[in-house]
């Protein structure tokens, strides 16, 4: 067997083909709902209900990308036979950055900074050079050309050395991995900060980029494991779904949740011991249900 396991489209578990074939109806259905939400809710529900979903599926791809360089600079054993995994999770950037078109259209009802407030309110007058829309959309195109960029050199140096055997792809993927690594942890901190937190612009946390970037990991150690532990009577995986294998995913699922706890309780206990009001606000819209 390959060092660099793979699954082909044939050795696909099948249950996992049968989900490829009922994603585009479940798509089409969730097209409608999302419109028919739009006529009944309204523009400024709509938005932020889209917005929360779409964080949602975009910190996954991110975290699949991210295990995705770890996984090439590092060529850790446990990434060989979920490999595959990060890397169709990843793919889905592209589409991704066309979705984030919505959210660009719908900024004032979003962003505090992206009304007349602007104008008006005096910490956001002082942060305008950086947190105004066309600042905003610039540094989006920025963040989704590297992610894309990066995952799908990686994505096509990986299927092309298990077509052609050119082991001298091995250590190009690495250097390139590696080098991307940096610029992903750079690229969450600055992402999430433009896309989550300036959604309070009057609340700010030096480590808020960390939660958000061990929270991806998170959700792509827990789906790739979901999906390798429900395949393994199956063909595709019964060679190499091995107790070592499960062991080092859920040792990780485990280091990552451990991780994130402590960021998200960290930043919770420095703002709950400041008590200062611009900082309380966070958590007492959280608590009370807001």
């Amino acid at each position: 067997m390959r060092t660099d396991a793979t699954t082909t489209e044939s050795q696909m578990p099948a249950g996992l083909n049968r989900a490829g074939q009922i994603a585009p109806v479940i798509g089409g259905i969730g097209l409608i709902a999302l419109l028919a939400g739009f006529g009944i809710a309204g523009r400024a529900d709509f938005i932020h209900a889209y917005f929360f979903g779409y964080i949602v599926v975009l910190s996954l791809t991110l975290g699949c990308l991210g295990l995705t360089l770890m996984h090439n600079a590092l060529r850790a054993a446990w990434g060989f036979p979920v490999i595959r995994l990060l890397e169709a999770g990843n793919k889905m950037l592209l589409p991704l950055a066309v979705l984030f078109i919505p959210i660009c259209l719908f900024l004032p009802d979003l962003y505090p900074w992206a009304t007349d407030k602007i104008h008006t309110d005096p910490a956001l007058i002082h942060r305008a050079s950086y947190m105004n829309p066309s600042g905003f959309m610039l540094r989006a195109f920025i963040y989704f050309a590297y992610w894309i960029i990066w995952g799908s050199v990686l994505n096509r140096w990986s299927r092309l050395q298990d077509e052609t055997g050119d082991t001298n792809l091995v250590q190009r993927r690495i250097n390139f991995a590696s080098l991307g690594l940096p610029l992903f942890f750079l690229s969450i901190t600055f992402a999430f900060v433009d896309f989550v937190m300036s959604l309070m612009p009057h609340w700010y946390s030096s480590i808020y980029g960390l939660i958000f970037l061990v929270g991806e990991g998170l959700a792509a150690f827990s789906f790739v494991t979901l999906i390798v532990t429900t395949s393994v009577k199956t063909d595709a995986y019964r060679r190499v779904v091995t107790p070592a294998l499960t062991r080092d995913l859920g040792n990780l699922t485990l280091t990552f949740t451990m991780l994130w706890a402590y960021t998200a309780l960290s930043q919770f206990l420095i703002q709950w011991s400041g008590n200062l009001p611009e900082e309380a606000e966070y958590y007492v819209i959280r608590t009370t249900g807001a």
